[in-house]
């Protein structure tokens, strides 16, 4: 499993930019509730009931990436507050072990316990011991790393990666770092210097799955497919349960041409995510299913993907393939 999961920006190779500010509150669910809010009380423990102090605890809604979070307290304890109401996606994190789970929160008080599972049942290489990489970060380091990510939240992009170089600072080789700072490259489209960073990250923690997703990430927005399936099938082996690896494998499997293994990719991503959603899956899912010449399923995903992204840079492009997909339908 990811350390965490820092996948707020994933480039498309064909249908462009798909990053999302990591917090757009005004899309946010719950918005209209007059401002009220909600606070999610929570623990993190082992199966055998033992408080998992220090863990990473992230919410977030899938759908636009909003994320709130913290760290665990001694006693395995954990608080969120000033939450809008809706479903979300509650991770915890430590080394790389992870839990989570889909959460509907209310306004009000909501308590919620997470369970970590024990290190033979986790989704990474049984070889491979918890990362000592992850575990042995200075406090300061975390600190401002935990600082870039509240600034991330509030979509303060200058003053997270001001904290990212702090972090760099206090720990030149935080794993974590070099991902947050490889993802913030690339949205702003420095291709190469994400790829640096991504493989410095796995450099320093090759047990650190998500560096490798983001490296696949890299890869594909760099026309480097075969590189991006090879990377992202050891990041998927070490992350099995995080959805970006799957959609990014399915990108890279569409542009070698495979619509079969791209489609069952993008699927796989899609039950990750359960009941929310993210509108580019829907761009894959129709570029596959027209290669396939299925036009009434690629009809149904690009309805999907604009009724989901109806101001979406590519929901023009979007809109004439579904024109058309309807005229050549019509003239059967």
């Amino acid at each position: 499993m990811s350390g965490r999961l820092l996948v707020l920006v994933l480039l498309a190779w064909s249908c462009g930019s798909v990053i999302k500010s990591a917090a757009q509150l005004s899309d946010l669910p719950g918005q209209e509730s007059q401002g009220l809010t909600a606070t999610i009380t929570g623990t993190v423990r082992t199966a055998d009931n033992h408080p998992v102090p220090d863990a990473h605890v992230v919410l977030r809604a899938t759908l636009n990436e909003a994320r709130f979070s913290t760290y665990s307290r001694p006693d395995g304890s954990f608080e969120l507050t000033n939450v809008p109401d809706g479903p979300y996606l509650l991770s915890a994190t430590l080394g790389i072990l992870e839990v989570s789970d889909q959460i509907q929160v209310s306004i009000g008080e909501n308590w919620v316990n997470l369970t970590m599972p024990p290190k033979e049942q986790s989704g990474a290489d049984r070889r491979a011991p918890v990362s000592a990489a992850q575990l042995s970060i200075p406090g300061k380091a975390r600190n401002a790393l935990q600082k870039a990510w509240d600034a991330l939240g509030k979509n303060k992009l200058v003053d997270a990666a001001r904290y990212i170089e702090k972090a760099l600072v206090f720990c030149p080789r935080y794993a974590e770092a070099l991902t947050m700072r490889a993802m913030l490259e690339l949205q702003g489209n420095s291709r190469e210097m994400a790829l640096a960073d991504a493989e410095k990250a796995i450099e320093y923690d090759p047990n650190y799955g998500t560096a490798y997703i983001i490296l696949g990430s890299a890869y594909n927005s760099l026309g480097r497919f075969d590189d991006a399936v090879r990377t992202l099938d050891h990041g998927i082996a070490i992350t099995p349960d995080t959805w970006q690896g799957y959609y990014e494998m399915s990108k890279a499997l569409l542009a070698k041409g495979d619509s079969v293994a791209a489609l069952h990719q993008a699927e796989k991503a899609s039950s990750l995510l359960g009941p929310l959603n993210y509108p580019a899956l829907h761009l894959v899912k129709a570029y596959a299913y027209i290669r396939l010449k299925n036009q009434s399923a690629a009809s149904a995903e690009l309805e999907a993907y604009q009724r989901l992204e109806p101001q979406g840079h590519m929901s023009a492009e979007a809109k004439q393939m579904l024109e058309k997909l309807r005229v050549s339908s019509a003239d059967k």
